[in-house]
């Protein structure tokens, strides 16, 4: 899969597991991750 066919299939999902608890380490590791994004 090339870039163009990979930004062209790109979309949404939002069905979340409300059951499964989510892990605090993973939410922190996403939200320190989230401060390196680029932005304008």
């Amino acid at each position: 899969m090339n870039l163009a066919e990979t930004l062209g299939f790109r979309r949404s999902v939002r069905v979340y597991d409300r059951e499964k608890p989510i892990d605090a380490e993973k939410v922190k590791q996403c939200l320190e991750l989230v401060t390196l994004a680029p932005n304008s």
